[in-house]
């Protein structure tokens, strides 16, 4: 046996020798040298280049192929030289280079480029402006510019535009006189028209050396007995660069009809003391008439916080028809409770918003209420569970202002691992869309989007519309996946409001022409909200929780078993498992012919 071990590895060590012995004669391999042609610096030459990518010298003979010329150089290990080859006509040449490479003669070929560079410069007074090369095969014109920069000072040609280089022959440098431009202050026009383009007004305006004139536009005029307003799409101010190549500046004007006296609305917004939009109120002015706005002493948000009106603040605003003010504003301080309360905690469906169940917990006077999410119900044979990402415990302080809470779960099997939600920013003139971004969230992670107060695009500038807030923050748990963010023309200085209810995504938009109520749908349209969407939580009956077990107007029961929430077992990737399998297979493989050679052996050693 051992006999056998021992003939085995002189076996292993001669297939090893042979194996690296190739690999030794692969190593030891040379490279081919290279020759290429190249442009030179000056005429009457043609130039080659000769590279060594091997790690010894290697030595060459060289010379045209007509055998005027015959030369040996050494081109030395990972270099190159350069061969030049005198042409005094530039009638171009083929050269040869031999050499030995692995131990056989190579020859290699190459053409001349035939190519040399010529300088060209920009002079003034002496002084090198700037300089360029440019490689001629042939005879080359060349026209420089009219006027040039350099050093901060504009110069203007003052020799011949252009220059012919003949080839081979003339010199190799082209040389273009400059002269200094002294600059001068200038002025500038800006004309006031009507569509007509009837002069109405204007202004001279002074432009000094390298410097910039600002000029506002007037909003209006009044000329004749008539009054003009500064159109839609018009510049409000012009700004001038000294050197700009425009001089004169036309400015349109619109003539303002006088409407006839209408009734118009007045928004009254209710704020809390940092300027938060809390919620306003709409109130119509007919023609030539004083309405008395009654404002509440008390209001509530949407999540059951309580406010009071401030001390200082109107119960009553007197408005009269021929007062310019539209929109006033009403500051709230947020209540606080002296007497034991309610706090509601709704469940809701995690892919519509739609309530499920609801529970009352009293909070006694300065004491915390605590509170823990069920983890799964059961409602009409359906059960439903927590969906991730989301705190079950409440710990509700006497003095917090919130008084209701959100739990969102998913029916069993069917909640996501990921999913995209989309930020679109919309005209609110016609509800079309500026911009759309989107973000994945996964599960139990949140995603976060900044919004601009302003946005330019097709050179248009908007403004984010009053009412929003700059930020929206998304749990994967929240049924909403497209986010409708509201924008107006910069230019528009109409007073819009938007109100959006975080938790159903209706949206509320405030115009001088009325109120309109929307929603986004889950491909981002917008369309007009149903009575369905405008249903508040908070009016909307549903079963209790159970633990109480009472019954609704429709005899209905929920049921809640205390369970945990289930989570997704982590997928393995495909390739990798793929790699564990085929190294398992080989384990066995290999283990199995040990014991196949083990037990063979010892069979003929007990048959000995």
């Amino acid at each position: 046996m051992r006999k056998t071990i021992l003939r085995s590895l002189t076996a292993l060590v001669v297939v090893l020798t042979l194996v690296l012995g190739s690999f030794t004669t692969v190593l030891a391999s040379e490279s081919a040298l290279r020759l290429a042609a190249q442009t030179a610096d000056e005429p009457g030459v043609q130039i080659f280049t000769v590279s060594n990518p091997n790690g010894e010298d290697k030595e060459i003979t060289w010379g045209d192929v007509n055998g005027n010329i015959t030369k040996q150089d050494v081109v030395p290990a990972g270099g190159s030289i350069t061969l030049r080859y005198p042409d005094a006509q530039m009638q171009g040449v083929r050269i040869y280079v031999s050499y030995t490479l692995n131990g056989a003669a190579k020859t290699l070929y190459a053409i001349g480029a035939n190519k040399y560079n010529i300088t060209i410069k920009y002079m003034s007074g002496g002084v090198e402006l700037q300089s360029q090369k440019h490689a001629v095969s042939g005879n080359y014109t060349h026209t420089a510019p009219a006027t040039l920069t350099s050093g901060g000072k504009t110069y203007e040609l003052a020799s011949a535009s252009s220059q012919t280089h003949m080839f081979g022959k003339s010199s190799t440098t082209m040389t273009f006189e400059y002269k200094e431009i002294v600059k001068q202050p200038y002025q500038i026009s800006v004309t006031y028209v009507d569509t007509s383009d009837t002069r109405l007004g204007g202004a001279t305006l002074d432009v000094a050396v390298d410097a910039t004139v600002n000029h506002d536009n007037p909003k209006t005029l009044s000329v004749n007995g008539r009054n003009y307003q500064l159109m839609t799409g018009q510049p409000s101010s012009i700004s001038h660069a000294y050197g700009t190549a425009t001089r004169s500046y036309k400015i349109y004007y619109e003539l303002v009809q006088e409407p006839a006296a209408t009734a118009y609305n007045v928004n009254v917004q209710y704020v809390d003391s940092s300027g938060k939009l809390l919620g306003y109120k709409r109130v119509t002015v007919p023609v030539n008439e004083t309405v008395n706005i009654d404002i509440p002493a008390s209001i509530a948000t949407a999540n059951g916080s309580q406010y009071n009106r401030a001390s200082g603040e109107p119960a009553t605003i007197t408005h009269a028809f021929d007062n310019t003010k539209r929109t006033y504003t009403v500051r709230y301080d947020l209540a606080v409770a002296t007497a034991p309360y309610e706090i509601r905690i709704n469940y809701l469906s995690s892919a519509n918003g739609a309530t499920l169940a609801t529970e009352m917990v009293t909070v006694n006077l300065n004491s915390t209420a605590t509170f823990e999410a069920v983890s799964s119900f059961e409602r009409d044979g359906t059960t439903y569970y927590l969906a991730s990402g989301q705190n079950r415990n409440i710990a509700h302080a006497f003095s917090n202002s919130q008084r209701v809470y959100n739990f969102y779960y998913n029916v069993q099997g069917q909640e996501e691992s990921s999913y995209a939600v989309t930020v679109q920013y919309v005209n609110i003139a016609d509800n079309s869309i500026l911009y759309r971004t989107e973000q994945v969230v996964s599960s139990g992670e949140s995603v976060s989007f900044d919004l601009p107060a302003t946005y330019t695009v097709d050179g248009t500038e908007y403004k984010l519309v009053s009412g929003q807030e700059q930020t929206i923050d998304h749990a994967f748990y929240l049924p909403r996946r497209v986010y409708s963010v509201f924008y107006q023309n910069a230019a528009d200085n109409t007073e819009n409001v938007v109100i959006t209810d975080n938790t159903t995504g209706v949206t509320t938009i405030i115009t001088p022409e009325g109120t309109t109520t929307v929603v986004t749908d889950g491909e981002g349209n917008i369309v007009e909200a149903t009575e369905e969407d405008l249903v508040d939580i908070l009016d909307n009956p549903v079963p209790a929780a159970a633990g109480t077990e009472p019954e609704d107007d429709g005899g209905d029961v929920v049921d809640i078993p205390d369970s945990e929430v289930p989570t997704a077992a982590a997928e393995q990737p495909a390739s990798q498992a793929w790699i564990w399998w085929t190294v398992a297979g080989v384990a066995v493989l290999v283990a199995g012919g040990i014991l196949w050679i083990v037990l063979k052996k010892k069979k003929a050693a007990e048959a000995k």
